[in-house]
């Protein structure tokens, strides 16, 4: 287990098709779960239920990043490959 602390551009939020959010953390994929009570949300490995990976993320969001707050990276399985044409924008100001 592990959290906080970490840089902001860590951690990306994607919008799919559907209007849901992907996470993407440290190279792997994580999908909603839900909110939790202060604010933040709880994500899975999006491998979850296809290989049963543990893998999970909490975040909470602020005007500027997303901050993981406690993490669990341990997949059992490699990271999946993200296709480039995915524009991942950040919440940092400039």
């Amino acid at each position: 287990m592990g959290g906080g602390n970490l840089l902001p551009s860590e951690a990306h939020i994607l919008q799919t098709w559907g209007g849901n959010g992907i996470l993407i953390f440290r190279g792997y994929k994580y999908s909603w779960r839900n909110s939790k009570k202060r604010g933040g949300a709880y994500w899975t490995c999006s491998s979850h239920q296809k290989k049963g990976c543990k893998a999970n993320v909490s975040t909470e969001e602020t005007d500027k990043a997303i901050i993981v707050t406690k993490y669990n990276c341990e997949h059992t399985h490699s990271p999946p490959v993200i296709p480039k044409y995915i524009k991942i924008e950040n919440k940092e100001k400039e």
